[in-house]
């Protein structure tokens, strides 16, 4: 009766573990994300065969390294093993089960990873893991289990294995076929933005002719005031209004040969500047888009002494800076931007602060504000480009680009340059 009653309860679980398998079957071809994978099969191998931890390992071919998607216990740590490395590995390279009980007494056994987790392995069960054309895509692993496995275990794994194969190679195709079409969408913007960049190049080849061309009528009107106001008795109020087109004119040389200092760009070469000056300049071309923007500017320059740099270049890092601020000030309708100058003489540097009260930089994306391409402006309004290259730029004068920022708060972006002010003097 025992027996009967034995080989029921055998036939009962059999049919359990199919229709888990069944199960297993329809989960794994609902899915094409391989982390979506591993949780699914984790969570059902799991629930069959009673073991502590389980891993799978999804074979990497063109690097042929074995890396644990998703492992249990061992929180964002991801495994990599070369194949032929490891327990998982040697089951990689001969595409045979390998059930070790000792783990330790093992000397293929790579207790690395337990020095580095804080776990100690007992026994492993690896099982190759192959696609419908019989290629090796992964392998299953699963440590300490809590009793020993049975034949039937084994046949399920098998069978959970033939599923896992199939749904694998689909998702890794999946895989590689995004990261495809991310390398082509981030090819299209490189070329897109060099095509911009070429286009920007010609356009300020072809402004900066023209702003050079009416600096000369500038100061031929300039001048004619001047002999107006000598060689003619005039009354005191068309002497004021002399001065008042004295002082336009003036004003439209200053903001003409700053722009044609920036459209020029930077030469490459270094030589002895004044940083406060080209800070001024800057805020000067950008004069007026924050009026039209209701942004105020406050400077609080202190003296500084001549440093070498790439005037240019610099004027593109302070371009780019105050761009951002009074963008980001005019999201909030108004506002104010600082900028700051001074001189640490201990650390021999000069700190430029761009300092805003807009909103902020959230959190999420303040790891990536430095990355090519990354942008939080709508498609079309930005290019992603600007405060990468303004880090290299000031990378490149041995000197640094960081920001302080949190929600509500605004943002401050500090330029570090190098204060070689001595070697300047000498």
């Amino acid at each position: 009766m025992a027996t009967l009653k034995s080989s029921h309860q055998g036939e009962a679980d059999r049919v359990r573990r199919l229709e888990r398998l069944l199960d297993a079957s329809r989960l794994l071809n609902s899915t094409l994300e391989l982390a979506e994978l591993t949780e699914i099969v984790l969570r059902i191998v799991r629930d069959e065969v009673p073991v502590d931890r389980c891993t799978l390992f999804v074979l990497d071919r063109r690097q042929m390294l074995l890396r644990s998607f998703i492992a249990q216990g061992v929180g964002q740590f991801e495994i990599a093993l070369p194949v032929g490395h490891g327990l998982a590995g040697i089951v990689a390279s001969t595409g045979q089960p390998l059930d070790v009980t000792d783990a330790y007494q093992d000397s293929r056994f790579e207790h690395t990873f337990d020095d580095r987790l804080g776990y100690i392995t007992r026994d492993v069960f690896s099982i190759p893991v192959f696609n419908r054309e019989g290629v090796l895509v992964g392998v299953l692993q699963m440590l300490n289990r809590k009793r020993p496995l049975t034949d039937r275990d084994k046949e399920f794994l098998s069978g959970m294995c033939t599923y896992l194969g199939l749904a694998v190679h689909n998702a890794w195709i999946h895989r590689e076929l995004l990261e495809n079409r991310k390398l082509e969408e981030e090819l299209r913007l490189v070329r897109d933005r060099l095509a911009h960049q070429e286009k920007l190049s010609a356009m300020g080849e072809l402004i900066g002719g023209v702003i050079h061309e009416m600096r000369n009528p500038l100061s031929v009107a300039l001048g004619q005031c001047t002999l107006l106001r000598d060689e003619i008795k005039v009354s005191a109020s068309i002497a004021s209004r002399i001065a008042k087109i004295e002082t336009g004119i003036d004003r439209a040389a200053k903001i003409a040969r700053n722009f044609l200092n920036f459209a020029r760009g930077g030469s490459g070469e270094q030589t002895p500047t004044d940083v406060n000056a080209i800070v001024r300049q800057t805020v000067d071309l950008l004069a007026y888009e924050f009026r039209k923007s209701a942004v105020t500017v406050e400077l609080d320059l202190q003296s500084l002494p001549p440093v070498n740099v790439d005037p240019g270049r610099i004027q593109q890092v302070l371009l780019n800076l105050l761009k951002n601020a009074q963008e980001s000030v005019a999201e909030r309708r108004g506002g104010t931007v600082w900028v700051r100058s001074s001189r640490d003489a201990k650390k021999k540097a000069i700190r430029i602060q761009v300092k805003d009260d807009g909103p902020g930089i959230p959190a999420i994306h303040q790891p990536r504000v430095f990355e090519p391409f990354f942008t939080t402006k709508p498609r079309g309004s930005g290019t992603g480009f600007g405060l990468s290259v303004s880090r290299r730029i000031a990378e490149e004068h041995r000197g640094s680009l960081s920001f302080k920022s949190s929600a509500g708060s605004g943002t401050t972006f500090v330029l570090v340059l190098p204060d070689d002010s001595e070697l300047v003097r000498t």
